[in-house]
């Protein structure tokens, strides 16, 4: 089996000498169509970094595409990009003259280096990107959350995660204001609206820690929950997304 990652990037106001509002995405699935992840995320720059950012994104996640898929972690990993610059680049048939770009080229060479899979990577014209591209579109629209890692695209219903999302991502909550609790004191998530410790709702990993422009460290952080008395403290979402660095956005 092999895991096909599709990436993408794009700039609306696309100008070397003044870097505009940009996005790059990765849609992750297997060779027989199964989807797997995606990833979009928001920066500043040219249409070429987006390109690249999108490699990087996806070759940030593969540690922890394998570790959430045990029964791929023995396939190869095909990138499929319809910027031929970034293909022929990665693939060493063109000369990295620019040294922002070499800088960019082997950052993602590293990342992929250490996710210890074979790799290739194949140009595809854009009809065959459109999920990618899609991804873009959303994150620059603010229509999706960004630097999130995720199972299934997440739209963003007022830019907000759940209260029980952010619970089992930090641990705590701890920001005054009053919650829902059922009869026995616990306090409810208000997506799935179950207590906190039995939240449902999709479990986030924060993947905002550094800034675009040095490219976004990947550290998965695992899910956390309760395992003593009932947890029923205030807690004020817009505060706590604040914490979280851009979290919902």
């Amino acid at each position: 089996m092999k895991i096909i990652i599709n990436t993408d990037g794009g700039c609306r106001f696309n100008s070397k000498d003044e870097p505009a509002d940009a996005s790059a995405a990765f849609v992750a699935r297997t060779d027989d169509g199964r989807y797997l992840a995606s990833q979009a995320a928001l920066l500043i720059g040219t249409n070429n970094i987006a390109e690249y950012q999108g490699v990087y994104l996806a070759a940030k996640a593969l540690p922890a595409l394998l570790r959430k898929y045990p029964e791929l972690a023995t396939a190869d990993v095909e990138f499929r990009c319809d910027a031929q610059l970034i293909v022929r680049q990665m693939n060493r048939v063109w000369a990295i003259k620019d040294p922002g770009m070499l800088r960019l080229s082997e950052q993602c060479r590293t990342a992929l280096a250490s996710a210890g899979r074979p790799y290739t990577f194949k140009w595809v014209p854009r009809e065959e990107n459109k999920e990618a591209d899609l991804l873009c579109n959303l994150a620059l629209d603010g229509k999706v959350k960004t630097d999130l890692f995720t199972a299934v695209p997440q739209q963003n219903k007022g830019g907000r995660a759940t209260c029980g999302q952010l619970f089992r991502l930090h641990g705590q909550l701890t920001t005054p204001r009053p919650m829902r609790v059922d009869a026995q004191g616990y306090a409810l998530c208000n997506g799935c609206g179950q207590p906190l410790v039995r939240c449902t709702c999709l479990v986030l990993e924060d993947l905002s820690e550094s800034p675009i422009l040095d490219l976004l460290a990947f550290e998965a952080l695992e899910a956390r929950a309760a395992e003593s008395a009932p947890f029923s403290l205030p807690w004020d979402e817009s505060a706590e997304l604040e914490k979280t660095n851009g979290l919902g956005i």
